[in-house]
């Protein structure tokens, strides 16, 4: 993948966002940035459960960039990133911890 490219998939996933290259015959003409929205008040609800003893983690299936800064837009204590099409077997990868599970 062309620099260019690679440096804007970063960027976009670094941001939150889901990077989709667009190619053709092999080659990459652009990507797109597609992004999920945060509910407005979620913050403000994690807040509200941190203040009653309760730890809040966000399970999901993006790339770790992409869920570190989804986590932290959101106000999640932690996340976990679900590896499932990069293994041949469902391993949970724990960013907080550094770990990599079965």
């Amino acid at each position: 993948m062309p620099a260019e490219v690679q440096a804007s998939v970063e960027l976009i996933a670094r941001s939150g966002g889901t990077p989709l290259v667009v190619a053709e015959q092999r080659r990459a003409l652009g990507v797109i940035h597609l992004k999920d929205i945060v509910k407005g008040g979620m913050r403000e609800r994690f807040d509200q459960l941190r203040a009653m003893g309760i730890k809040t983690v966000m399970i999901t299936g993006d790339n770790p960039l992409t869920a570190a800064a989804i986590a932290r837009e959101a106000g999640v204590d932690d996340f976990l990133v679900t590896l499932r099409d990069t293994f041949p077997s469902p391993y949970t990868f724990f960013p907080g911890k550094g770990t990599l599970r079965a």
